[in-house]
């Protein structure tokens, strides 16, 4: 039992220390920000994690087995085979410890794997496995509105240049992951609607922005270049969004109201902003992975400046290319 113990911890050592890499990862922590995900050996874990596997090979398997060998042979021989173990009680209890210990790690182990193949399976509706994502917090750098334009459009004109990268976009959300559904509500204007506010996935993005996430315009159009500051405010919503609202998909040409939840910097509350439908696009998972409660709704970013902006490249081939241009454009 020592041997395959110290076997097994010296081969479990190995595929860890393989799998650092491949686990390293950029996720979401929330308003435009995102966390590297660099797992490291920690020693302490590991010496502790020993510790624990040493103590339990003690409990349940030598000291029980030290106990079996305190009977004399020739006692028991005697006895006609007979003769009862000392501590078997305790033998016992052991052993249906160990049983239900084994019996729950093994549960939570399938509930684990159960949770990985669901979600590695699940159709989000954006192609995540080709996606780079990188976060810049432009107010905290200091930058003015004029600042961050320039370095928006410099940054996304280095990387669309770069051949690994299929498309890139800026956006100050994303329809999952990034940003909180509560922030901003919608609700439809015209004959027929639905007028009652609903939470909506507010995401205000450069025209690219459908092609960087792989997300289909089945409606209209999607955003474009003469969306400026200047012109019609316009919105591109998902398909289930607009089901909702007016019993139809085929929203275009009609008119939304926007309104941003969040506390404003000012004395007096955000004033809700009308928009026209321009296109509707295909749903994606909202808020989070799994979700698709909500609604999203698209806004160019022209007309909706934002001090965080997210920088999404996809790459036809492989996603840690079109990282690390953005990388270097950053």
């Amino acid at each position: 039992s020592s041997l395959v113990a110290l076997a097994g911890g010296g081969v479990a050592a190995l595929i860890i220390r393989g799998a650092t890499s491949w686990l390293t990862v950029e996720i979401p922590a929330g308003a435009g920000r995102f966390v590297l995900l660099e797992p490291h050996i920690n020693l302490a874990v590991l010496a502790f994690a020993a510790t624990a596997g040493l103590l339990a090979l003690i409990t349940f398997g030598i000291w029980p087995a030290l106990q079996l060998t305190q009977t004399p042979a020739r006692e028991g021989l005697s006895a006609g085979g007979g003769t009862t173990p000392p501590h078997w009680r305790t033998h016992r209890t052991l052993i249906g410890w160990q049983v239900a210990a084994s019996v729950a790690l093994f549960l939570v182990a399938a509930a684990c794997i159960n949770v990985v193949v669901v979600n590695a399976v699940r159709d989000t509706g954006i192609d995540v496995d080709r996606l780079a994502i990188v976060s810049i917090d432009f107010d905290t750098n200091r930058y003015d509105a004029a600042r961050t334009r320039a370095a928006t459009e410099a940054l996304l004109e280095f990387a669309a240049a770069q051949p690994q990268v299929a498309a890139v976009a800026a956006s100050g959300s994303l329809p999952f992951g990034v940003g909180i559904p509560r922030a901003y509500s919608a609700a439809a204007i015209g004959e027929g609607a639905f007028e009652s506010p609903e939470p909506v996935q507010f995401v205000a993005a450069t025209p690219q922005i459908f092609r960087a996430l792989g997300v289909a315009i089945l409606r209209g159009r999607g955003l474009a270049p003469r969306d400026t500051a200047q012109a019609p405010r316009v919105a591109v919503v998902n398909g289930a969004f607009a089901l909702r609202l007016w019993g139809t998909r085929d929203a275009v040409g009609r008119d939304l109201v926007v309104t941003n939840n969040a506390p404003a910097r000012a004395q007096r509350p955000h004033s809700p902003e009308r928009m026209t439908i321009v296109g509707v696009a295909a749903d994606t998972d909202v808020g989070r992975t799994g979700s698709r409660e909500h609604g999203v709704v698209y806004v160019p970013l022209e007309q909706h400046p934002q001090t965080t902006l997210i920088f999404t490249a996809r790459s036809d081939t492989d996603a840690r290319a079109a990282l690390v241009a953005l990388r270097t454009a950053l």
